[in-house]
């Protein structure tokens, strides 16, 4: 365990803590976004919404971030 924590320490112990609140919010924003491959999932088995509205629902989720990136840079 300690070479673990030696290793860990020389890696990426020089690093602000800037890049770790940014490292943190992107961890979360991909946990996030990971969590979308199992809405259609949840829509059509728990809420018995149709395969055609999951889909839309997903790809309205798609074109949103597509077009939040392009505005947002």
């Amino acid at each position: 365990m300690r070479g673990l924590r030696r290793w860990w320490h020389d890696t990426a112990g020089g690093l602000t803590a800037t890049f770790w609140y940014l490292w943190s919010g992107l961890l979360i924003n991909r946990a996030g976004a990971f969590a979308m491959l199992f809405l259609s999932l949840y829509l059509t088995g728990v809420r018995g919404a149709s395969e055609a509205l999951a889909g839309a629902v997903v790809g309205a989720y798609g074109a949103g971030g597509a077009v939040g990136v392009l505005l947002g840079g």
